[in-house]
């Protein structure tokens, strides 16, 4: 049945299909009992945070050959929804690359106006999302906030650049690293960026 969880163990780059937008339900079990209806499927992985254990909304799955990964991008195509989400399936993206490098933003003071697909569109202008967006509230504070996450260090800091401060929906919304543990430390630092040259 293939293996399930961890990040992507692939053997065979070339018959990969990527699916983003999934829901936070969404596991490895579902994500294979639909995929193994285009062919046989080797391996399942959603990549977690390792703190908190959500996934980010990316999965990975690995077809015994890759005219299957092919069909499954066709047939799939734009028609499936799990939880009420439409998944996006595709096979051109540099799996190698879209592993969490720890190009990590944090957004916030988003107007209630503002939707996940503009914020998601506004962004994407500075490089390759590999995260679903998604706008969540501050229980305590009342403010919207999303965290973005790129493939590579270049377009998070030109997201910084360009977004910090810009007015969306009639509000100024603030763009930084996310803190990556709770000892204040956040993504972006010289080591990670060391780590991410040598991928």
């Amino acid at each position: 049945m293939g293996s399930y969880g961890g990040m992507p163990n692939i053997k065979n780059f070339e018959a990969i299909v990527y699916c983003s937008d999934l829901d936070e339900k969404v596991d490895e079990q579902l994500l294979y009992e639909l995929m193994i209806q285009a062919g046989p499927v080797v391996n399942v992985s959603i990549p977690r945070d390792r703190i908190s254990n959500q996934h980010k909304g990316i999965g990975y799955v690995e077809f015994q050959h890759d005219y299957d990964a092919d069909y499954a991008v066709k047939v799939f195509g734009d028609n499936i929804k799990l939880y009420g989400k439409q998944v996006k399936f595709s096979r051109n993206v540099q799996l190698k690359k879209s592993v969490d490098i720890g190009a990590n933003l944090f957004v916030s003071g988003i107007d209630d106006s503002v939707s996940e697909t503009t914020l998601s569109d506004a962004f994407r202008n500075f490089g390759n999302i590999i995260s679903s967006v998604k706008i969540e509230k501050n229980e305590k504070t009342g403010k919207n906030f999303a965290f973005i996450s790129y493939d590579n260090f270049d377009a998070s800091d030109k997201a910084i650049a360009n977004m910090n401060g810009q007015m969306m929906g009639g509000k100024q919304i603030s763009v930084e690293y996310a803190f990556k543990n709770k000892k204040g430390e956040r993504y972006g630092d010289a080591s990670e960026r060391l780590l991410a040259r040598g991928k």
